[in-house]
């Protein structure tokens, strides 16, 4: 059995990851996991405990302050580590924010314990005290960095990362059978119905409604839509603060008749099996992102996203679909109008896009790289 401890600091990056460590779980890997924030409340861990990992690293305050009590802390988890090393026989380390990886990098050295940094797509480098970008680039010296897309290997590198440490590894996407929620929208979503042979044009979006994204461009580019497309819909997938003020511009563009927002979806087979079209209204991409992607194209739509965000490993230009200048309504409903006048289009896009998930984004080939990477 393979020992291998997950330390993570913040709230959300180790979800996209709890399918993963419960399929290697199943096969020779044990996990041990160290959180500051919350437990993703999943049984597999070996064992699951709270600690500190000092302030959360969001400017030159928090920054002294982590540099202050980092000593302490060093030489606190010296400790954890060497009793965890003896007795468990650990294998290998990944960190997964700033905090654990600038404190336990070197602690991982000392122990000649694997260090594995995943580096999310979200991330913004350049806003980040210099200082903290020194610091971060030191304790990267044992670390083997594992990037999800070229986009973020191309900003390590040019701020000073050895391109031979980075690791490119897309996420992988494990092919679910649809399931069912039943509420008070699930008429808008038909199982099985082939989207040759609908009743209305369906774009669809699913995003947390919070800034920044692109959710007010697709209701604009909806409006313009509606001067070709008589029979549009526009459903939007997901909740938060801007809910409001998003159905307030739909009234306004007096569209409101057409848009549904349909709030947080747990099965979204079936959501996505309604569209004709996926819109990916991101602005950061997140790994989350790039999932609700892959999933549209393992659901044969063409997909049409932001350019030069991270996606264009993902969705190839005018082959599984479209990426489009931010802030730009008209270009989007060019777009979307295209594939609503050229069916053959939008079904070779789809096609595309499902071959590509298939030959690339599975879960089996990504479950292989990160054994690889574990050995």
């Amino acid at each position: 059995m393979k020992n291998i401890l997950l330390i993570n600091s913040s709230q959300d990056k180790i979800r996209p990851f709890l399918s993963l460590w419960q399929e290697l779980s199943q096969r020779e890997y044990a996990f041990y996991y160290f959180y500051s924030q919350e437990l993703p409340g999943e049984v597999f861990f070996k064992q699951a405990k709270k600690y500190y990992f000092g302030p959360e690293l969001k400017g030159k305050f928090s920054l002294a302050l982590f540099i202050f009590f980092w000593p302490f802390l060093w030489l606190y988890y010296f400790w954890i580590l060497f009793f965890l090393k003896r007795k468990k026989n650990l294998k290998a380390i990944i960190c997964f924010n700033w905090n654990e990886k600038i404190l336990f990098s070197s602690l991982a050295a000392i122990f000649r314990l694997k260090v594995i940094w995943p580096e999310f797509p979200d991330t913004d480098y350049f806003d980040k005290p210099k200082l903290l970008i020194k610091l971060y680039k030191l304790s990267s010296s044992p670390a083997k960095i594992i990037a999800f897309v070229n986009y973020t290997k191309i900003q390590l590198r040019n701020l000073g990362f050895g391109e031979n440490k980075i690791k490119v590894m897309p996420p992988g996407l494990r092919q679910k059978p649809a399931r069912h929620q039943e509420n008070i929208f699930s008429n808008l979503a038909k199982l099985d119905q082939t989207h040759f042979s609908r009743k209305y044009f369906t774009i669809g979006t699913v995003i947390e409604l919070a800034p920044p994204n692109q959710v007010e461009i697709m209701l604009r580019a909806a409006k313009i839509c509606l001067t070709v497309i008589s029979n549009l819909q526009v459903m939007i997938i997901g909740d938060g603060p801007e809910r409001r003020h998003l159905a307030w511009l739909a009234k306004k563009l007096e569209i409101d008749n057409l848009v549904w927002f349909v709030g947080f979806q747990n099965y979204l087979r079936k959501w996505l099996d309604s569209f004709n079209v996926y819109i990916s209204t991101c602005e950061q991409v997140k790994l989350s992102d790039i999932k609700l992607a892959l999933r549209a194209m393992a659901n044969k739509l063409p997909v049409v996203a932001v350019r030069n965000i991270g996606l264009e490993e993902i969705i190839q230009e005018g082959r599984t679909g479209f990426l489009v200048e931010k802030d730009n309504s008209e270009i989007l409903a060019n777009e979307i109008i295209k594939l609503y006048k050229n069916k053959r289009l939008a079904h070779d896009l789809g096609k595309n896009g499902y071959e590509q998930v298939s030959a690339n984004f599975s879960f089996d080939k990504m479950i292989k790289d990160w054994e690889e990477i574990l050995g």
